[in-house]
């Protein structure tokens, strides 16, 4: 069994008056700049309205079932790649046990099931096995988007969609189908996704993926607040923010916090970090003041899909019957791109050849729950409606979803033991993300790159960070969200005085510096 994380939540802990930096929010990019702010010197108060920190990289129990909540592993943690970098930083590899998932994906289409492995080479032999007669064009391919160099990607990629990337290369559906179907870790289609943003992906989260935290995808944020609290920050869990103040000159001077969900305490700041959606932040958070540009700098942006969520507890050693062992990404009824631009235009899909993400994390740590039961994640991309809207929908779909599932796993249905149905406003009452948006903005063209909201906002003193804004190429997993907690911590420090040490990389001014294998 999996080690469970205590905290201590008193009336008595030593609540700070002031600090140099408060931020909001411990998701994985707040925790990030947390860390490098608080190894830097800094004193940081780090509070979260949820009992546990991740966002969407955090976990649940139900009775003897572990869950994971929406991350299903890390990427980019080879010693070059972003977490890998931040493992090494914070010598989290004191604290964490990394298990290489291999093979890490398969993508179940129309005719033909690929694997995704560790080793680049292999996955393109997969490929080329799979796709004959574009062999050659697989190879120049992979070739280009794993070895070119960030800067010339985005000189070449810039205002272009993943589909015309794809159209350059290929001419057969099923094999463009099979590379956007990936783009759900992204929660886009081809047609809509940004070249740059997609190509990034394919180098950090899914050649270099496949990283699964021993004791859990909990297991990573965990680390991360036990390391930020060694550093001597202050961790306040089920303690909302309420609201940030502003002094005279419109500088951030406090933040309200309602600590524990009850007691309501002010702690001044020299520096304000919010790892929340900007609506949040403004209309909340700031309550309507006055700000340059202020809500039109993104309320006619475009945010990505959300989810439709279903994690099973079966009392049944299901490996024998399980078809594969690793991810499973199908879509059986054609070109991904219908499904995928019909959940962005609010449909809502139903049939076994339908959409299915499926992740068995017992299989990846067989110690997370006892012998011969497992956990189960199911992830489909959903439009975002109402909670009463989809009271209509849930118990259907969730049939519906089960029905996928046995194709993979049959029998599946006689030994669910527990059975937990997450809707878009369940992912917007934990994370308070805008319509329950997994990937923050879209990253079509016309949102990355400069068009990407700063990371700096038009208040002195207050930041954002997190997949909602920073790192030009847009968002594409947890290796750009790590980046962005590196980046706004040395924007941080650099207001605080340029203080020293914080991290062996610098501010990405940049698309990533990824290099190629």
């Amino acid at each position: 069994m999996r080690a469970e994380l205590h905290f201590t939540l008193s009336n008595h802990v030593n609540i700070p008056s002031s600090c140099d930096v408060l931020i909001i929010g411990a998701g994985i990019g707040g925790l990030v700049c947390a860390n490098y702010l608080a190894k830097s010197g800094a004193k940081v108060v780090l509070v979260e309205k949820h009992y546990v920190p991740g966002g969407f990289c955090s976990s649940f129990k139900r009775g003897m079932y572990y869950f994971d909540a929406g991350a299903h592993y890390l990427g980019s943690c080879r010693p070059a790649g972003q977490v890998g970098k931040l493992i090494a930083d914070h010598q989290l590899e004191k604290k964490l046990t990394l298990i290489r998932c291999e093979p890490s994906e398969v993508v179940v289409s129309k005719h033909r099931e690929t694997f995704i492995f560790s080793d680049v080479a292999r996955t393109i032999d997969e490929f080329k096995k799979n796709f004959i007669g574009e062999a050659e064009s697989i190879r120049r391919f992979f070739h280009y988007i794993v070895n070119t160099d960030p800067l010339q990607l985005y000189v070449d990629l810039k205002g272009t969609t993943f589909r015309s990337l794809l159209d350059q290369y290929f001419k057969n559906w099923e094999l463009k189908s099979v590379l956007s179907t990936l783009l759900g870790n992204i929660g886009l289609p081809s047609s809509r996704a940004a070249a740059l943003t997609s190509v990034f992906l394919f180098r950090e989260f899914i050649f270099d993926g496949g990283y699964y935290p021993k004791g859990g995808m909990q297991r990573f944020p965990d680390a991360l607040l036990e390391r930020f609290q060694e550093y001597g920050g202050v961790a306040l869990l089920l303690s909302p923010a309420e609201k940030i103040f502003l002094n005279d000159t419109g500088r951030v001077q406090s933040v309200r916090v309602k600590y524990l969900g009850r007691k309501s305490i002010e702690i001044s700041a020299k520096a304000v970090v919010a790892n929340c959606d900007p609506f949040q932040v403004h209309d909340k958070l700031l309550s309507g003041v006055a700000i340059s540009s202020g809500r039109g700098r993104f309320e006619k942006r475009l945010p990505t899909a959300s989810a439709f969520m279903v994690h099973l507890g079966v009392n049944h050693d299901i490996a024998l019957e399980a078809k594969y062992h690793c991810n499973i990404w199908s879509y059986q009824r054609g070109d991904i791109d219908e499904y995928y631009e019909g959940v962005m235009d609010g449909k809502v899909d139903f049939g076994l050849d339908s959409f299915l993400f499926c992740s068995i994390p017992s299989f990846h740590d067989p110690e997370l729950i006892p012998k011969d039961h497992h956990s189960i994640q199911i992830i489909i991309a959903a439009p975002y409606y109402e909670r009463s809207v989809w009271e209509g929908y849930k118990e259907k779909l969730a049939h519906d979803v089960l029905n996928r599932l046995d194709q993979f796993i049959p029998g599946i249905g006689q030994w669910v033991e527990v059975r937990q149905v997450a809707t878009p406003p369940t992912l917007v009452k934990y994370t308070w993300n805008y319509r329950g948006a997994m990937y923050g903005w879209a990253s079509t063209p016309d949102q990355v790159g400069r068009r990407r909201l700063s990371e700096e906002t038009p208040v002195e003193g207050l930041y954002m960070v997190g997949h909602w804004t920073g790192v030009p190429s847009g968002h594409s997993g947890i290796p750009t969200v790590v980046t962005s907690g590196r980046n706004v911590a040395r924007l941080v420090l650099k207001r605080l005085g340029g203080r020293k040490g914080i991290c062996s990389s610098e501010v990405v001014k940049k698309p990533l510096d990824f290099p190629g294998r």
